[in-house]
């Protein structure tokens, strides 16, 4: 569980704008946010379809459908907050940073005793980056992408990170007026964003909160409420049906805006050999993983 919600995390710090597609965008809605510029409202009727008159009477929608609360373009309201602070923290990981990180995975949306937890980190300088989640390391540079997993002792060797390649469609204002409803809290813990998503977008989640250092504009907290009981083919008829939707806490510490860069750590030696026709085997610590070569380039 904390392995693939792992995967979701680092989508984050790539991009925010990317992270939100990964969980909000559903293909029903593809064809009419393409309306959607950046700084320009998205206003939904009750069918689905931009409202002209909604638009024409200079109201902004605070979401993308069904539920329609309209709030006068002159006065503050959670979604353009959202937007400028969301960017504001994309900016923030578009640099050099480090940051660990604490998981805990709790069986419902309430519980105070989490079933599972683990820890991990992340490091970024320039277009390098290195991970250590759930004892899965990651790290990427201008020619690879090794993912070592330390769990199963396997190595996955894929092509490097391409940012361009992988932009996304959408861009955060506009994933943000697909929420059903955004609400804003400022307290001594930074400054908390709920999002809830909705039944309607094809996403794992049903709310995702997002908390935020209103001072340096990095992330300090992610929660993800799943909107149904995840399932394991191990699990009994009776135990499936006492299962509810689970939760995920993300917890951020000791953010770095400025770490050492240390460029052994970027070096794919330090994971595979190079044989001949584009072959790999594990070397070092990793001498006796099993490689899967998923290299296209």
């Amino acid at each position: 569980m904390l392995q693939s919600v792992a995967i979701y995390i680092i989508i984050g710090f790539v991009s925010l704008a990317g992270f939100l597609n990964s969980v909000l965008i559903g293909t029903r809605h593809v064809d009419r946010i393409e309306a959607c510029h950046v700084n320009r409202t998205c206003h939904f009727d009750r069918s689905g379809e931009i409202s002209a008159d909604a638009v024409s009477q200079g109201y902004s929608s605070l979401t993308a459908q069904h539920s329609l609360t309209l709030t006068p373009k002159n006065q503050a309201d959670p979604t353009s907050s959202a937007i400028a602070d969301f960017k504001k923290m994309n900016a923030v990981y578009a640099k050099n940073f480090s940051v660990t990180m604490s998981y805990f995975y709790y069986p419902d949306h309430t519980s105070a005793k989490f079933m599972e937890s683990s820890g991990g980190s992340y490091l970024k300088i320039g277009e390098n980056s290195y991970s250590n989640l759930h004892n899965v390391e990651t790290m990427r540079n201008a020619r690879y992408t090794i993912v070592a997993d330390n769990n199963e002792n396997s190595l996955v060797v894929l092509d490097p990170y391409n940012a361009k390649q992988q932009a996304v469609t959408f861009g955060i204002d506009t994933l943000l007026h697909l929420c059903d409803k955004i609400e804003m809290q400022q307290d001594k813990s930074g400054r908390t964003y709920t999002l809830h998503l909705g039944s309607n977008l094809s996403a794992e989640f049903s709310t995702i909160k997002v908390v935020i250092n209103p001072v340096n504009y990095a992330l300090t907290k992610l929660v993800l409420y799943y909107k149904s009981p995840v399932v394991s083919g191990m699990d009994s008829d009776e135990e499936l049906n006492e299962q509810k939707p689970p939760r995920v806490e993300v917890i951020y510490k000791n953010f770095n805006p400025a770490p050492v860069d240390n460029p052994e750590l970027f070096r794919e030696d330090r994971f595979i050999k190079v044989l001949q026709s584009k072959k790999y085997k594990g070397t070092g610590k990793y001498s006796n993983y099993t490689v899967y070569n998923q290299k296209l380039k």
